[in-house]
């Protein structure tokens, strides 16, 4: 799933909203990602079936929980080239 712009993107039962470009893949119960938002931090945000199971994001080694408020999850990308993993159960 690719978002080539700012906006929002639904498949698979998940629904993407970034304020920039952002690609996930799937692979297995993992999904791939990557964000690039030079100056400031992007904010991207999921929602739908897919994003009640996520329950994880590894971003450069690090892991960090992910908690969802009212069905939606933010993810804490930082500023720049960023490729994460995000882990369902």
């Amino acid at each position: 799933m690719m978002l080539e712009r700012s906006g929002a993107v639904q498949a698979f039962g998940l629904t993407v909203t970034s304020s920039a470009p952002v690609e996930l893949t799937a692979a297995g119960g993992v999904l791939h990602g990557y964000v690039a938002l030079k100056d400031t931090r992007p904010r991207v945000t999921l929602g739908g079936p897919l994003a009640q199971r996520l329950v994880a994001i590894n971003i450069g080694g690090e892991e960090l929980p992910l908690n969802a408020a009212n069905g939606v999850i933010t993810l804490p990308l930082p500023a720049g080239e960023v490729k994460f993993t995000l882990t369902t159960r």
